[in-house]
């Protein structure tokens, strides 16, 4: 699967796109929540489909299930992944350099945390 770069202001963003993950859940076998409502403009009725967090959440829920079934999901992890995330990852190394030294600077709301399997 490609990761899509978006070039936001002057950092780059690394996301998924939605039809990237249709298609991971696809391989998987995976039917995503469709919590995304939509109006069909032709007849003004409403429909819902599944969202990009629909789908990512289809795919971790995915891999949970597979760690838990190989005993190498820990508690702490497990609980880390069901917190509800609203921010997607910045690589820091694509960050701008001035951004780059302020994530190390005391006192400066920058929270930075690992991000494994995609999640």
């Amino acid at each position: 699967m490609n990761t899509n770069i978006r070039k936001r202001g002057l950092e780059n963003i690394s996301m998924a796109r939605k039809d990237e993950l249709k298609e991971q859940c696809d391989v998987l076998g995976l039917t995503p929540n469709k919590t995304r409502k939509r109006l069909n403009k032709e007849d003004n009725t409403h429909y819902f489909e599944s969202s990009i967090k629909d789908y990512e959440e289809a795919i971790q829920n995915y891999y949970l299930q597979v760690y838990k079934d190989r005993g190498t999901l820990s508690p702490f992890m497990e609980n880390i992944l069901k917190l509800e995330s609203p921010m997607l990852a910045l690589q820091l190394k694509n960050a701008k350099p001035e951004l780059q030294e302020e994530v190390w600077k005391d006192n400066n709301n920058w929270i930075l945390q690992e991000k494994l399997d995609r999640l």
